[in-house]
């Protein structure tokens, strides 16, 4: 019996005839050309039933997948980027048939509204199961970044005194690499009733909050010395200072298990705080050593 090879390392796209699965492919393209892997675009059609065993109406369900996927194709050849492009169409939900990739991927990327937007699903479950499941890095996408008049597009991330934040940095300081972006670590805690009544005791708190930033930060500076590395303590949650900050930001890099919890940055508030903006937000992967 002849074995079938694992799939190689990849960065997966999740494909579903929209616009901003598109824009994922895109925003992926230098991903994989940065680990020099190929890009994989993945198009899940759903089973429904009795439905999936018409063979007319899985023709016409292959007939759009296939659209689907040349479209996406098309986008990424117009970037002329050195990346080789594969594509899967497998029978599996959107969820499941990238939670499997994700076994082998170096990345998994999806569109901000989620998959089967185009077929008038609710898709945003799909962003948040892939997120909180996924063995890779996942990237839910909003768009290219388009610089705006302070010219920044800054990587933030958070470091918050969590087991994992050594690791995140150094997502974030990768990211921050390829992209030729400048990187802003932000310490947050939560505003308390002191906070409230003494504005010069918060002040302090957040002085030494950021000259304890500022230290650990210093091992990033030193190995990465055309690096913008800026170090920011703000008094309030994480989710708060990015919507102040949304249009400032292209790419939000977070813990998988961050102790204000995954669904505080994709989450329903997250996402308002988004709506609009074209801040993309990387959720690192679990568990495993850089």
């Amino acid at each position: 019996m002849r074995e079938t090879p694992p799939p190689t390392p990849a960065v997966v796209v999740g494909i579903d005839g929209s616009r901003r699965a598109i824009d994922a492919a895109l925003w992926a393209v230098a991903e994989a050309v940065d680990r020099d892997v190929p890009l994989r675009l993945v198009y899940a059609i759903e089973p429904d039933g009795a439905k999936s065993r018409d063979p007319q109406t899985h023709a016409q369900d292959f007939g759009t997948a296939e659209c689907s996927i040349r479209q996406a194709v098309t986008a990424v050849e117009s970037t002329n980027q050195p990346v080789k492009v594969e594509a899967e169409i497998v029978r599996s939900t959107a969820a499941s048939a990238l939670l499997e990739a994700s076994r082998t991927a170096d990345m998994l990327c999806v569109g901000a509204i989620g998959l089967n937007s185009a077929a008038g699903r609710r898709g945003g479950s799909t962003a948040a199961a892939v997120s909180a499941r996924a063995r890779c890095p996942v990237a839910i996408v909003r768009g290219g970044w388009v610089p705006t008049a302070s010219g920044a597009g800054w990587i933030v991330t958070a470091a918050d005194g969590d087991p994992d934040d050594t690791f995140v940095v150094a997502r974030a300081v990768e990211e921050a690499r390829m992209r030729s972006a400048p990187l802003r670590v932000v310490s947050s805690r939560r505003l308390t009733f002191a906070d409230v009544h003494d504005a010069q005791a918060a002040e302090e708190g957040r002085r030494l909050a950021r000259a304890s930033l500022e230290r650990s930060l210093g091992r990033w500076r030193a190995v990465n010395p055309g690096m913008v590395i800026e170090a920011e303590a703000v008094t309030g949650d994480l989710v708060d200072y990015i919507a102040r900050n949304a249009d400032d930001i292209q790419l939000i890099v977070v813990g998988h298990d961050r102790r204000h919890g995954l669904a505080d940055i994709t989450g329903p508030t997250a996402n308002a705080a988004l709506h609009g903006t074209r801040c993309s937000i990387l959720v690192a992967e679990p568990h495993r050593a850089l």
